[in-house]
């Protein structure tokens, strides 16, 4: 049986999806049936020679297992905190974030002591502080913390079961803080994070720094909300992500340089490994980073025996050492570098074998088109589930921003290693300053003029369209045993045409209602908008988006018009689907057939109440895009980041 580890780590990664997806009562019956037709397979013999099939079973009936032990010893436990409060003890395990629109702190810590009955020790919490905690790192703090849940489900927690983090707390009050001096070893990789940190603040000016230690670490704490919507909306945010572009780039140049000065093979392949172990911890061990090490360090000891690493086997590795923490799968970054190298390695590479070009700019540009394409095509799937859009920007911008990019992490990189030279640190900060001054500008630009290739892919009949796509793959591989080409693309086109005919229908006649973390409200159709309650920064900046394109009226915002609403209830007509109305200090929104009001604290549409995320009194709320149309019940699509 080839490809092994390809076989049980996709199928223990899709079992876990679909484990995370559906309530947890359900895992148990889907463990039963795993079992059942686990053992069926292995007493009839054609299965059972065949190896395959109970290779696939056993995988679920393992994913299943993991799944449900993780969820009762840990998970469990943990949301039982949920809404109580109590006296702890912690430590501060990672670098904490500053948020400089609530004047919040965001801490992740390790409790030591939690002086409750029955309740867990020694647990990650995610934790906010209206004041700073002055302490080092691995210090132990006494504190009374106020728990509440991480989210309603793992991919609700938007990262934070991936990393462990299934309860959130709110800082009540600080206590006595002692000084550890027995640190682990993840504090040096900390100290190592906050000196790149340091010395690119301290050096570089605007966004040119939280630029730099975004492409080198993959922490985004510095840069600004604007910088991050503009990466997103040209389809470039893999970029700050530590991935296996990044990897890849640090490992292979070490390895190809100690080649260089005839450093033993042997000895070569190891520090190569070490460097790449140093540059991960540095990026704070993020999982696209770890799946991305795990397969290269495949490829260097290959190498080393003389051997062609089997990349489809390796991922497949990866991706199962990945999955022995059963939620990886619903963090959205490390799902995106799966998909992106089963792109490469599936579709681009296939599609390159029918390919004949000899002029080198023109098979430059060609290969960068079909790579692009073949990697939005893979994590389209995931686009869809995580995010609900996509940039179709990518597949052209990829060969202008990529280049770029490599220069500046290199950059970067030598800067860090000869910074406080005399002459050579300043001549490396202008050259940094240069390269990240010419890509913001790019990616500001392009994403100021071709928003509109920013598709939004979060309706069902997208969704529809893609099952109907795979199916169709599915049942070719299944009958013929590989995909048509020509049938296959020709029924792509269809599905393609039907989709957008329905979605152009579904924009005419629907009407979307955005309700941020921060508490804005933006209710708009595709001819106009209503926005009320905008006080965020990155607010501002979304809404501005939506009324380059729309009438906006802008509703209690001090920075921007007001519009006098009358108390008795009569409709300011905004459009033929919106009108407002105001009754005391409730704002009332008709639109279609329904009626909902806007709160200080809440959204309500029919029985449905939304929170909004004002001054201190919400925590943990995320951002919520609703639509409803004339002829649909209300639909939450999804949460987002914003």
């Amino acid at each position: 049986m080839k490809r092994v580890f390809a076989f049980i780590g996709f199928t223990v990664a899709i079992t876990l999806v679909v484990l995370n997806i559906i309530p947890y009562p359900f895992a148990g019956l889907v463990l039963s049936i795993a079992v059942v037709l686990f053992i069926a397979s292995l007493l009839i013999k054609f299965t059972r020679d065949g190896r395959v099939i109970c290779v696939v079973l056993g995988s679920i009936v393992f994913a299943c297992t993991m799944f449900i032990l993780v969820t009762d010893s840990s998970v469990e436990p943990a949301k039982s905190l949920d809404s109580k409060s109590a006296d702890t003890v912690f430590q501060i395990v990672d670098i904490p974030e500053y948020n400089e629109e609530s004047n919040t702190y965001t801490y992740i810590v390790e409790t030591a002591k939690i002086d409750m009955i029955g309740s867990p020790q020694k647990i990650k919490v995610y934790l906010k502080s209206d004041k700073k905690i002055d302490a080092d790192y691995y210090d132990t703090v006494s504190s009374n913390l106020y728990f509440y849940s991480a989210g309603e489900n793992p991919f609700k927690s938007y990262g934070l079961y991936g990393d462990g983090i299934y309860v959130c707390a709110r800082l009540n009050e600080i206590g006595e803080i002692v000084s550890n001096s027995h640190k682990p070893v993840n504090y040096y990789f900390i100290e190592l994070r906050e000196y790149i940190q340091s010395i690119l603040l301290n050096s570089l000016s605007g966004d040119s720094a939280g630029l730099s230690l975004a492409l080198l670490t993959g922490s985004k704490s510095c840069l600004s909300l604007e910088v991050q919507n503009n990466f997103r909306i040209c389809g470039l945010s893999h970029y700050l992500a530590v991935s296996g572009f990044h990897i890849s780039l640090i490992s292979f140049g070490a390895y190809y340089l100690m080649r260089l000065i005839k450093v033993p093979k042997a000895v070569n392949t190891f520090l190569s490994m070490a460097v790449m172990l140093v540059y991960i911890g540095a990026a704070d061990f993020s999982k696209s980073s770890v799946r991305a090490a795990i397969m290269l360090s495949a490829v260097l000891i290959a190498k080393l025996v003389s051997n062609k690493a089997d990349t489809l086997n390796s991922l497949g590795l990866a991706v199962l050492i990945l999955c022995f923490n059963p939620f990886a799968v619903t963090d959205a970054g490390a799902v995106l570098t799966v998909c992106a190298v089963l792109g490469i390695t599936v579709i681009y590479k296939n599609v390159m074998k029918s390919i004949r070009v000899k002029n080198i700019v023109l098979l430059y540009i060609t290969k960068g088109v079909i790579l692009s394409s073949s990697v939005l095509l893979a994590v389209t799937p995931v686009l869809y589930l995580f995010f609900g859009s996509v940039s179709v920007l990518s597949v052209i911008l990829n060969l202008l921003a990529e280049p770029l990019i490599t220069l500046l992490i290199i950059s970067v990189i030598v800067f860090c290693f000869i910074y406080g030279v005399p002459f050579i640190t300043e001549f490396q900060v202008s050259v940094i300053q240069f390269l990240s001054d010419v890509l913001l500008n790019m990616i500001d630009f392009t994403a100021k003029h071709f928003a509109f290739l920013f598709l939004d892919i979060s309706g069902e009949i997208f969704g529809i369209s893609m099952c109907a796509v795979f199916m169709l793959a599915g049942i070719m591989l299944l009958i013929k045993g590989k995909v048509m080409i020509k049938e296959f693309t020709a029924f792509i086109c269809i599905v393609t045409i039907i989709s957008s005919l329905v979605f152009c229908y579904q924009q005419n006649h629907t009407v979307s209602v955005y309700i941020s973390k921060n508490g804005a409200v933006m209710v708009y159709d595709k001819d106009s908008a209503v926005i009320i309650g905008l006080d965020s920064r990155y607010d501002k900046y979304y809404a501005e988006n939506l009324a380059d394109e729309r009438d906006t009226v802008y509703i209690d915002c001090a920075l921007h018009k007001s519009m006098d609403l009358t108390e008795n209830g009569n409709k300011y007509k905004i459009s033929d689907k919106i009108a407002v109305s105001r009754a005391g200090e409730i704002i009332y929104i008709h639109s279609l057939d329904k009626t909902f009001k806007i709160a200080q604290s809440c959204v309500i549409i029919g029985s449905n109440r939304f929170s909004r995320t004002l001054g201190k009194d919400f925590y943990g709320v995320q951002s919520t895009l609703i639509t409803f149309s004339e002829n649909s019940q209300l639909v939450v699509r999804r949460g987002t980041d914003g």
